[in-house]
């Protein structure tokens, strides 16, 4: 019920119905559920955060004070990496200093490095990003790693390829190739994954045609990777024709 209140109450802030100041006699109680909530976050896995908690998050804050943002804090051990990337970017947006061993850990687990990223870009707090993972290839790696955690049958593993240079829509893109490989039932299924397309310069981090994806139509072995590509770049191409 509290966390539904909370969105209620950003909401009603947001539009300019109330002020932060009209629910000031309630932020003991919003204080006291999230502390609770923090003690029992541990067991929470990617994802399963509720949404009304992050609303509750962004609610605290806005209070800023010392007991907030220490509650913002614990949840920081919590084992859902979306919820740890939302409290890095809360704690960051009130000028709140981020332990370097949570960034360093968001940065090098790859469902939460492109999130990171993102955050981190917007903030213009892109001093806090490990330089280890600041590539084209290492993002592009972390992006095929998402598609294959979305939409696989398990958890991937993605090996890096090759990098190519092709031409998409009269433009020339660098992109990446990796073997994404999954388990299931102890058969392995291996498939091509195509990151892209990055500009040449390889200093622009951001895509600049977002082509991304697995190419589950044929299985990936040691002789059709090349082929595999040029198939996925004539069918994008072609997609884009007929939009």
């Amino acid at each position: 019920m509290v966390p539904l209140l909370a969105d209620l109450s950003i909401r009603l802030i947001d539009s300019g119905h109330i002020k932060m100041e009209d629910i000031i006699p309630f932020k003991t109680n919003f204080e006291e559920v999230a502390s609770r909530f923090g003690r029992n976050i541990q067991h929470l896995e990617n994802d399963q955060t509720p949404y009304g908690w992050y609303q509750m998050i962004d609610l605290l804050g806005r209070w800023k004070d010392l007991r907030d943002i220490e509650i913002l804090k614990s949840y920081l051990s919590s084992s859902d990496i979306y919820l740890q990337n939302y409290i890095v970017r809360k704690l960051l947006e009130i000028k709140y200093p981020v332990p370097s061993s949570t960034i360093r850990a968001l940065a090098q687990n790859m469902v939460s490095r492109n999130g990171l990223y993102d955050n981190l870009s917007e903030l213009k707090r892109m001093d806090l990003f490990p330089k280890q993972y600041l590539s084209q290839h290492s993002l592009a790696q972390a992006t095929i790693y998402g598609v294959g955690y979305e939409d696989g049958p398990s958890t991937p593993k993605v090996t890096f390829l090759k990098k190519r240079v092709a031409i998409y829509d009269g433009k020339k893109y660098n992109f990446y190739l990796f073997k994404v490989s999954f388990k299931d039932n102890n058969e392995i299924t291996n498939y091509l994954g195509v990151a892209g397309g990055y500009k040449l310069d390889i200093t622009k981090m951001y895509p600049a045609a977002f082509l991304s994806d697995i190419y589950w139509e044929e299985q990936l072995d040691n002789s059709n990777t090349d082929e595999l590509f040029k198939t996925f770049i004539r069918e994008k191409t072609e997609s884009n024709m007929e939009e």
